[in-house]
């Protein structure tokens, strides 16, 4: 099927150049789908963004293995932050072919600044409307209004009366659809102009979902108060209701392979919304359904996973997607806001586990912007927490992807390169009591230190000490929730005017075993959902004894460093024991929370 990368892609010819370069001000080379397709054809991706990091990557990933006569795969080097390619270091222009490319050239009819504003996954539904593109080149204005009726479904010229704004609402809140600021603006303008609802300011509808939910309550609540829907509503909120209800939505739903991240988030949401319901209220009757649908969904991931999952790590980090792009987003945050950020990484929870713990939690006039991301693989604290500390890929920290101890270093390191030295800069792991609670409030000196990193590890700590399932770890979410730990530190950082945000370095899964390795000493790492051999022949030796097994192939990691995953719900334990562990490349494992909390 064409796409708008076909114009792209077929200028990439193998053999060719071992490098390529390009400018990509406009971040097309990155996207999801083409980076999977420019691996596909033998390319790999470096982001020319810091000289020093990329030099890096570019000696001992490539050059020093080309000048000992190994083939790699060839590279494209990317500079997104400058048109002009002459900048670029001479040895580079010396030996590489070098290419352009901008939205404009692939979308003429369009304003381009206008185009560059929206998700990039949406130029796939854009072009698939260019049977009624336009003669000639739309202003700001015209390609707002294109983009509204045909990307998000939204006639904003239709929109005559309070009605038809209401549901046009109704449509962007219940879709989730993130519409960038100018839209918004556009779309105030229209409304302004012809006098609808003015008893109220309509960005606030447009901006805040919540806003807008109270207003339709509070406006409405006679007409509601004795409506049949509404009584039909009320009764569709008992936990059985809706428990059916998400299992009807999962177990239809057209796992197809067109699907990009962002669907396997929602996907990841809606199953972690279901498994907390069913846990946190013990609806022990739904456990075998759960754990087949668990099977069934984790069977299209994995195989998703496997050819998309290089496509994610080079996506802008100004909307994260993985979670060594997070002290990127927030360093961008803090350029923006100048506020004072703090990031709560709570390590091992899962996505269905935040949901159980934010259930707990009383504080009071605060709400959660949640999103999620994905976690580095294998799903290992050494592997993806160094990740969200450091803001690098796991080859650039290999001397300590066995270990944890370098975490401060890192995060300190990050900082000092975005103009913040270590006087501002504040580290604590294991926040996890009252004591510890106190050191971190004490330590904080207003208007001097402007970045924390936290680490609670309560949450792993019981995870691996569990042994009555899930519905047990829920149970000690929720009593971990209610002793208030969590609560107070979102309190005092809050109180000293912090931005704070919340994540973790992978999720979990409750597995079975199929056979444990009886390797000696072969393996570097021994876990219940992953291995690690330092060569393939090794990692091959023990997968072919071990079907329920995949070699995953090393994206992003160190020389030497091979994991062999479990499929699915399988683990390298006793045959029929149980545990809940992490480690491999489950939709469980692999989505973890990032939660930004905001004062009401």
């Amino acid at each position: 099927m064409e796409t708008w990368r076909d114009k792209i892609i077929e200028q990439f010819v193998p053999k060719i150049s071992k490098l390529s370069l390009v400018s990509d001000p406009d971040n097309l080379i990155t996207e999801e789908k083409m980076a999977v397709l420019l691996r596909k054809r033998g390319f790999d991706i470096l982001k020319f963004n810091n000289a020093v990091e990329f030099r890096y990557a570019y000696e001992t990933q490539y050059r020093t293995i080309w000048d000992k006569g190994f083939k790699t795969e060839l590279v494209v080097i990317v500079h997104s932050k400058e048109t002009n390619l002459n900048n670029l270091p001479f040895d580079l222009l010396e030996k590489g072919k070098k290419y352009y490319f901008t939205i404009a050239e692939i979308f003429p009819k369009f304003n381009p600044l206008v185009l560059d504003l929206i998700d990039k996954t949406l130029l796939d539904v854009l072009f698939s409307y260019r049977d009624v593109f336009p003669n000639e080149k739309m202003g700001e204005n015209n390609t707002i209004d294109f983009l509204f009726r045909y990307i998000f479904k939204i006639d904003i010229e239709s929109i005559n009366n309070e009605i038809d704004l209401l549901k046009s609402l109704l449509h962007i809140h219940f879709n989730c659809i993130e519409i960038p600021i100018l839209f918004i603006e556009r779309l105030e303008d229209i409304i302004r102009e012809k006098g609808i609802l003015k008893e109220i300011a309509t960005n606030e509808l447009l901006r805040d979902r919540d806003r807008f939910i109270k207003f339709i309550i509070d406006k409405h609540k006679n007409i509601l108060a004795l409506s049949p829907e509404v009584q039909l509503f009320h009764t569709i909120e008992k936990d059985d209701i809706k428990i059916e209800k998400s299992f009807d939505y999962l177990e239809n739903k057209d796992f197809n392979e067109n699907i990009n991240y962002k669907d396997w988030i929602i996907n990841a949401k809606q199953l972690a919304y279901l498994t907390s319901i069913i846990y946190q209220n013990g609806n022990n009757k739904y456990f075998k359904r759960l754990e087949e649908i668990n099977i069934c969904i984790n069977m299209r991931y994995e195989n998703w996973l496997i050819n998309n999952y290089s496509g994610l790590i080079t996506i802008p980090s100004f909307s994260p997607a993985m979670v060594h792009h997070i002290p990127h987003y927030l360093a961008s945050c803090y350029r923006k806001n100048n506020l004072p950020i703090a990031l709560i990484v709570i390590d091992g929870l899962a996505l269905n586990q935040w949901l159980t713990l934010r259930d707990t939690l009383t504080i009071k006039d605060v709400r959660f912007i949640e999103n999620a991301l994905f976690a580095w693989i294998p799903t290992l604290t050494s592997v993806s927490r160094q990740s969200i500390f450091s803001g690098k890929i796991p080859y650039e920290y290999e001397n300590s992807i066995h270990t944890t101890e370098k975490e401060e270093k890192l995060w300190t390191l990050f900082w000092e390169n975005n103009g913040l030295g270590k006087e501002n800069n504040l580290f604590f792991k294991s926040v996890d009591t009252d004591n510890k609670i106190e050191d971190l409030e004490k330590s904080i000196i207003p208007h001097k230190t402007k970045i924390i990193g936290l680490i609670l590890n309560k949450i792993d700590n019981i995870m691996h000490g569990m042994e009555l399932g899930m519905e047990g770890f829920h149970n000690q979410i929720i009593i971990y929730g209610k002793n208030g730990i969590l609560g107070k530190i979102i309190e005092k950082l809050l109180k000293n005017n912090f931005e704070v945000w919340i994540t973790s370095d992978h999720g979990n899964i409750e597995c079975k075993g199929y056979g444990k390795p009886n390797e000696a000493s072969i393996a570097k790492s021994k876990g219940e959902r992953v291995r690690i051999y330092k060569s393939e022949n090794l990692l091959k030796t023990v997968k072919n004894r071990f079907p329920e097994s995949n070699a995953w192939k090393p994206i992003g990691l160190p020389k030497d460093y091979y994991p062999l995953v479990s499929k699915r719900n399988c683990a390298f334990l006793p045959l029929g024991t149980t545990a809940i562990s992490h480690g491999s490349i489950s939709i469980q494992e692999t989505v973890v929370p990032f939660i930004k909390v905001e004062r009401i």
